[in-house]
């Protein structure tokens, strides 16, 4: 499933200072661990994707379509067709995926539709997981620093709140796997077929996966093949699509506060990602209760310091990107804040997590990536710190993650089947134009589904 194959040997050094600017070892991959293998990868996935299943079984997510998959993408799918649907823009952009999945889920009956959702985005959350995992081993040989980072997208609290098993949030986990996904160099066709797939995802699904467009010409530059044009093509399709339909409509503002100072950033960062992320829903409400964005602060402060102090340990290429990296994590999240009018700088303490989830996840990543950039300069030099960094994840995720495992709004008042059976029975004896609304999750939301469409794909 993932490339492998061996490392040739690096090229010998550049003789002039403008071919030093081509950093070609970065991009090659060491050997595999002894645990790699092509079975392990598709191990991976398929436990990664029973995972996310597991995650929504507790609130019976597969029972219900999740906010924007029915009332935008199954709604215009039944009412304007595929082609039409596939180049109507949502929020003033593309979405590549969730239009291609419900046009496919179109073919099967309408009954069946939010289980096959929940089985498609938990099997690409997964993917994406998995090549973060695998995409990363140029720069993070350790199996076992690969793997949490992977996990950590999968398992992470945050991501239960809005992200889970749903298609219109797959965005986050595309452009999540496409961080590393620039940095990566395959060298067999499985791992060249991801790599076009996931820069054209991302791009397709939303356009601030544009920010990579820069690294990946870089690749480009570096290395003039026939793969790196493949990786600009899919690139150019994803633009293309995001520029036709975001030309369509204007991206507007939530409401119109006023900016937040940079102290007030980095709290909110502090609390939301750095903390947030891995402390959860209950964790991170008492901690705020209790002390407010401290707790927050200090989280990045330390977080800050020991990713400083490991990466000067070794002034490596891999101690700049992971300085990178953490810049970028906190760039990303104040270009989310200002995309949302800097709503989400002004939240009350009981939605300090629940609103806007979804914009921590990429520079949850990020953060996450340069704390392990930095962890494998040190456990290259201390190699018993890895034991012991495993065990404190063992033992926080023990303590914290059993009440984290979905957030109640997954939970549907009525399952799917039975909703769309009441709507069916409504829709005997109406006209033509009847059209009813269907009930979906969180509460509030609807498939708006004429009533020949469910007629034609009941099921019944």
């Amino acid at each position: 499933m993932i490339d492998d194959d061996p490392v040739t040997s690096p090229s010998s050094p550049p003789s002039r200072w403008w071919q030093r600017l081509r950093p070609t070892a970065l991009l090659t991959d060491p050997p595999p661990s002894r645990f790699e293998s092509w079975w392990t990868w598709w191990l991976l996935w398929s436990a990664g994707t029973a995972f996310e299943l597991w995650r929504v079984s507790s609130v019976r997510g597969w029972t219900s379509l999740w906010a924007e998959d029915g009332r935008v993408f199954l709604t215009q799918q039944l009412s304007l067709g595929t082609w039409r649907a596939f180049f109507t823009s949502y929020n003033g952009y593309g979405h590549l995926l969730p239009r291609l999945f419900t046009a496919v889920n179109s073919l099967f009956p309408l009954r069946d539709a939010a289980v096959l959702v929940c089985g498609e985005a938990a099997a690409v959350a997964a993917l994406c997981a998995v090549v973060v995992a695998r995409a990363s081993r140029s720069l993070i040989p350790s199996w076992t620093l690969r793997l949490a980072m992977g996990a950590t997208l999968l398992g992470m609290p945050i991501t239960g709140v809005e992200n889970l098993t749903n298609l219109a949030n797959l965005q986050w986990y595309m452009m999540s796997a496409l961080i590393w996904t620039v940095l990566w160099r395959p060298r067999h066709w499985s791992g060249r077929v991801l790599s076009v797939a996931i820069v054209l995802g991302a791009i397709g699904c939303s356009p601030l996966a544009t920010l990579a467009l820069p690294l990946v010409l870089w690749r480009l530059w570096v290395w003039r093949d026939r793969f790196q044009w493949a990786l600009v093509v899919a690139a150019a399709l994803g633009c293309w699509y995001q520029l036709s339909l975001v030309a369509s409509l204007s991206v507007h503002h939530y409401r119109n506060d006023p900016a937040p100072s940079i102290s007030d950033l980095l709290h909110l960062y502090g609390l939301r990602v750095a903390f947030g992320s891995f402390g959860g829903w209950t964790q991170t409400t008492n901690a705020y209760l209790k002390w407010h964005f401290v707790m927050g602060d200090r989280t990045f402060a330390l977080a800050v310091v020991l990713t400083l102090v490991m990466a000067a340990l070794v002034p490596t290429k891999r101690s700049v990107v992971a300085i990178a990296f953490l810049v970028a994590s906190v760039g990303f999240f104040s270009l989310t804040l200002e995309l949302r009018g800097f709503a989400l700088a002004h939240l009350p303490w009981w939605s300090i997590l629940s609103t806007g989830a979804r914009y921590s996840v990429v520079p949850l990543m990020l953060f996450v990536g340069a704390v392990m950039l930095a962890a494998q300069t040190v456990v290259e030099r201390i190699r018993w710190l890895l034991p012991l960094m495993v065990a404190v994840f063992v033992v926080v995720a023990y303590s914290w993650y059993p009440n984290e495992q979905a957030t109640p709004l997954r939970t549907p008042r009525v399952a799917w089947p039975h909703a769309l059976g009441q709507a069916t029975g409504w829709c005997h004896g109406k006209p033509a134009i009847a059209v009813i609304n269907v009930p979906t999750t969180p509460q509030g939301w609807f498939v708006q589904a004429p009533c020949p469409a469910l007629d034609a794909h009941s099921g019944e």
